[in-house]
């Protein structure tokens, strides 16, 4: 695997969570209903998918702090 730039990935990381808070404090001005409707059947609602990237989060992080922390 080539060698990552981890200052630039950083970097970049911090400018995607800034566009997820900006489009999740958009979202707030929006219906439970639009929020919660999925846009066809078999397909995820915007709800969910914050959802799903929420509770992931929640599972890599503590992984990642552990890994950092040589606690394989």
């Amino acid at each position: 695997m080539k060698k990552i730039n981890t200052k630039e990935l950083f970097s970049q990381m911090g400018k995607t969570i800034a566009q997820h808070i900006d489009t999740a404090s958009r979202l707030l001005n929006e219906s439970d209903d639009l929020l919660n409707t999925a846009p066809a059947p078999g397909k995820w609602s915007v709800v969910q998918v914050f959802e799903h990237l929420n509770s992931y989060g929640m599972y890599y992080l503590p992984a990642m702090e552990k890994a950092i922390a040589g606690k394989n």
